[in-house]
């Protein structure tokens, strides 16, 4: 992975972040090499031990197979989620949680679709918003976006297509 000033990353929680400095710090008295992350969204500073990058899900950017595998997603998915609130609200988190972007493009097809059939709770549409921007975060490193507002209408035009074919 490429950890060097300036490089951009993806985080499973906090979206797209580049990497702002390197350096070493002692824990329990021994010297441990850390890197520190800036999160693009919100400038928030994040140190962890280099050893831990992959362990946090800490990924490069998708590339433009994958961009089109997530709009192919927004626009076509067919998976269904539990109709119980709670298992399906635990699944959604797990999805975000792991970091696939193709995970995160599932919970945003899935809870547009139920906002189009029927009112979502609150919970859910929170949960909308942050798996949306973490999509709209990772678009954004991909040179075909020029800005978060190209990004954010290219996922309408997919949802729109999977509303437009009567998917539900």
């Amino acid at each position: 992975m490429n950890l060097e000033i300036g490089s951009a990353l993806m985080h499973p929680r906090h979206g797209a972040v580049t990497v702002s400095d390197l350096g070493h710090r002692q824990v329990n008295g021994a010297p441990v090499e850390v890197v520190t992350f800036t999160v693009n969204a919100t400038n928030m500073q994040i140190t962890i031990p280099v050893a831990n990058v992959d362990a946090v899900g800490l990924r490069q950017p998708i590339d433009s197979a994958r961009v089109d595998e997530v709009l192919d997603i927004l626009a076509f998915s067919t998976e269904e989620f539990d109709g119980n609130w709670s298992r399906r609200y635990k699944a959604y988190e797990a999805k975000l949680a792991s970091g696939d972007i193709r995970a995160t493009a599932q919970v945003v097809h899935s809870l547009a679709v139920r906002r189009h059939d029927t009112r979502i709770s609150a919970g859910e549409q929170r949960l909308l918003g942050r798996a949306r921007a973490l999509l709209v975060d990772e678009l954004v490193q991909h040179p075909r976006f020029d800005d978060r507002t190209h990004a954010e209408s290219c996922i309408d035009e997919a949802l729109g297509r999977m509303f437009d074919r009567g998917a539900s």
